[in-house]
């Protein structure tokens, strides 16, 4: 088994509708997610939904995901959890589950009118969005966040840390990248 590295941040966080930081805000998904990728893009419109984000522009999201030193994106790859102790839970059974499907691509739509692209829409079920706008004189960047979901049920007031495995083109274990600890409340 490979040790763990820090060519990937594994950045996780709790996400939700309601989250009052904007950053974390999503569409409809509530649970945590570990970072996978972003971007930037310019004054653009968006649109975040319950099953699906919609950026009116044409974006490539594979694009988008986290690389390493080495350009190789964090796909394809798959999220594992173990619960840690907190003062909710001071004793843990220590199994490790994993918590998504294996990631090659993420699955999104481009349209528009004939001949001209216009819109992108991320449809992936096992990843949320994110935007972050960041207002100045003369125009609002947005960034598109993305994360890979937790599938499985939480625990209210557990605390996780997951770790994304990242495979090579043969399918073994290439990279370990151990996120921080989260809290779902």
């Amino acid at each position: 088994m490979p040790s763990a590295n820090a060519n990937f941040p594994a950045l996780a966080f709790f996400l939700s509708p309601t989250n009052p930081v904007q950053v974390f805000r999503t569409g409809g998904y509530t649970g945590n997610g570990v970072l996978i990728g972003f971007g930037q893009f310019g004054d653009v419109k968006y649109s975040l939904r319950t099953n699906s984000t919609e950026i009116f522009a044409l974006i490539d999201p594979d694009a988008n995901l986290l690389k390493n030193q080495f350009a190789d994106a964090i796909f394809p790859c798959a999220m594992y959890r173990f619960q840690v102790r907190n003062t909710n839970f001071p004793a843990t059974s220590g199994d490790v589950i994993q918590v998504s499907p294996l990631m090659e691509n993420l699955a999104y739509q481009l349209s528009g009118v004939p001949g001209q692209t216009t819109n992108t829409t991320i449809h992936d079920p096992f990843v949320a969005a994110t935007i972050l706008t960041t207002v100045g004189t003369t125009a609002t960047p947005v960034t598109l966040l993305l994360w890979l979901k937790d599938t499985q049920p939480q625990i209210s007031g557990a605390s996780y840390r997951y770790v994304l495995v990242r495979f090579k083109a043969n399918r073994e274990i290439d990279q370990l990248a151990p996120s921080n600890e989260v809290e779902v409340p």
